[in-house]
C-alpha cells in the first residue's frame, strides 16, 4: 500500500490511519508492527524515518507481548535510520514517554 501510495500520502494518510486502528485484532496488530520496521524508504527515507515511530509508540503500549515484542523490532530497526537530532528529540522522547506510562497489562 504504501509503495502505491508515494511518501508524502504514506506519511500524511496510511500512518495516521494505522495510529487509528490500534483497537484491532492482536494478529493485524502484530502484523503492522512488523510491516512498520520495513517501512523507512517508503516514508521518504532517512529524513522522515521519526514519522514511524507514532503508530509504532502505541503498539509498543498494547496489552499483547507479541505485539509489543514486534513493535520493539521495528523500534530497533528504525532508530538505527534516524539522524543525531531525531534519535535524541524523537526517539529518546518516545522511550520517556513509554517509561512514564502507567502499565495495566495482564
Amino acid at each position: 500500500i504504501a509503495l502505491a501510495l508515494g511518501p508524502e500520502r504514506t506519511r500524511d494518510e496510511l500512518l495516521p490511519f494505522l495510529s487509528d486502528g490500534i483497537d484491532d485484532e492482536d494478529e493485524v496488530l502484530e502484523a503492522i508492527a512488523v510491516s512498520l520496521g520495513g517501512l523507512v524508504p517508503h516514508v521518504g527515507g532517512a529524513d522522515y524515518a521519526s514519522s514511524l515511530l507514532t503508530p509504532l509508540e502505541l503498539l509498543l503500549a498494547v496489552e499483547e507481548s507479541v505485539v509489543r515484542e514486534k513493535a520493539a523490532a521495528s523500534v530497533i530497526v528504525i532508530s538505527q535510520s534516524l539522524s543525531g537530532a531525531d534519535y535524541t528529540h524523537e526517539f529518546v522522547g518516545m522511550i520517556g514517554r513509554l517509561a512514564n506510562k502507567e502499565w495495566f497489562t495482564a
